[in-house]
This record gives structure tokens, sequence and C-alpha cells, in this order.
């Protein structure tokens, strides 16, 4: 379902039902006001897919030299170059995750190639850690400046509310991901409060995280990439679904 949230109003429309090849999308990117990529959650293909709401069709890109581990964000650049994001790892006990970045789709026929940014967190000694440091799971990127910036989902136990904010660079190669910043969110049921999308506005200067039930927006201005730092507003849907995807129009 496509769904377009007023955050003057704090109210959620109903645009669009997505087609059913697109029930498990957990990323996706607006390359104009009726074009949107999508990608699927883990377990499925490996396909970046370009969905028309005008037309009403979904097109399959297949990325040949990718593997769908647990596919959970997408991100593009200023070149329209896409990033997708390998890097779910609900028992903090991956050591494979990887970003895949292909080129501008617009420009692709049925299949693409993808180079390969392969990474660990810097301060991640333990696969999986105890419970109570178990915080490197993820579902959030966006890129900005030519570095991808990853917000973490919050799984430890007892639950501490802060979500972790990694950079690592935008080409292909393997990295240490440099912990940057982090955010404690309020709450103590993580299911309430764990970051499930992200998406950067460069004509708002605007950092926006989804969870479940609310939405974060960070007014970064003239702030770089010091997101945190800007002014933090909570729209709070007033219910509780599930929610991986979210991007800002492009109108």
């Amino acid at each position: 379902m496509l769904l377009a949230s007023s955050v003057a109003a704090q109210t959620i429309q109903t645009l669009e039902t997505l087609p059913a090849v697109l029930n498990e999308n957990s990323g996706m990117v607006a390359y104009s006001s009726n074009t949107f990529y999508f990608i699927n959650d883990g377990g499925n293909a490996a396909s970046i897919y370009r969905y028309d709401t005008i037309s009403k069709i979904a097109n399959e890109i297949i990325v040949r030299n990718a593997s769908n581990v647990d596919w959970e964000d997408l991100a593009q650049d200023k070149s329209g170059n896409l990033y997708i994001g390998d890097f779910g790892n609900n028992d903090n006990n991956r050591s494979n995750l990887a970003i895949y970045k292909v080129g501008n789709p617009e420009l692709a026929g049925d299949t693409m190639n993808a180079d390969t940014i392969q990474f660990i967190y810097e301060n991640q000694s333990a696969f999986p850690p105890s419970s109570n440091l178990l915080n490197f799971d993820c579902e959030a990127m966006i890129w900005y400046e030519d570095s991808l910036y990853l917000f973490t989902k919050n799984r430890t136990n007892p639950f501490d509310g802060w979500c972790y904010m990694y950079v690592l660079p935008d080409a292909a190669g393997s990295y240490n991901a440099r912990l940057k910043d982090s955010f404690q969110f309020p709450g103590s049921a993580k299911e309430f409060e764990w970051i499930t999308a992200a998406d950067y506005s460069y004509v708002g200067k605007e950092l926006i995280l989804l969870s479940s039930g609310k939405m974060h927006l960070f007014e970064a201005g003239e702030l770089g990439d010091d997101f945190f730092s800007g002014t933090h507003t909570t729209f709070d849907f007033g219910h509780f679904s599930q929610k991986e995807a979210i991007a800002f129009s492009t109108d």
C-alpha cells in the first residue's frame, strides 16, 4: 500500500494499493510524482521493481550478481544510482553485511550488475553480542554527499531506545562502518520505537525516520550531516502496523 502523510496535519491518506509482487516491499525511492522503485524483503528475488502509478505496472529489473539475504532499504544519490541495503540482521550475528550499488535504473533494461560494498560495524566484536548490546540490526539508510548513513534497529534487552548512526563510503570495497552519532528515542516497547526506514530531502535538508507507529523529522538545515542536532519533531500515527519503507515526494 502506498500512503501519503501530511506532516502538518499528521494524517495518513491511502494513495495506491500496490500489486501483489510488492507485498513484501522493504525499501523505496521516488523518482517522480508517479514513478517509484521498490525492493522486497529477504528471501525474495534479487530484483528492483519500477512501479508506475499511472499504468499500474511493476517492471522487474534483476540484479544479476547479487543475492537477497535480507534486503531492507533503498537509497539513491544525485546521479540516480541506487543503493540496496542487504543488512537485515535480526540475530545480530551476520558477518556478510553488504550494500549493492547499481546504476540509474531509468537507463537500464531488464537486468543490471551491481558493485558490492561490504562492511562490518567498527564496534561489534561478538556475533551475536550480549542481549543488552543487540543494536547491530539495520533497516534504514540514506545517501548524503558521497557517503551512506545507516540507522540501527535497536533490539536491546532491556530496551534502551538508542538508534546508532553509522557512515561508510558509497564506493565498492570493504569497510568498517564508523559510528558517527546516536539518538535516544523515548518509550519502553521496542516494537513501537525501533527504526524501520529512512530518507533524506535535499530540498528541505531534512532527515526522516520511520517506525511502526511514528515518523521522526530532523530539520538539519545548514548542519550538514549532523542530522540529530537539528530540530526534532515526532508525528504519531495513532496506531501500530508494520511499516518498512518511506520516501519524500518529488513534488
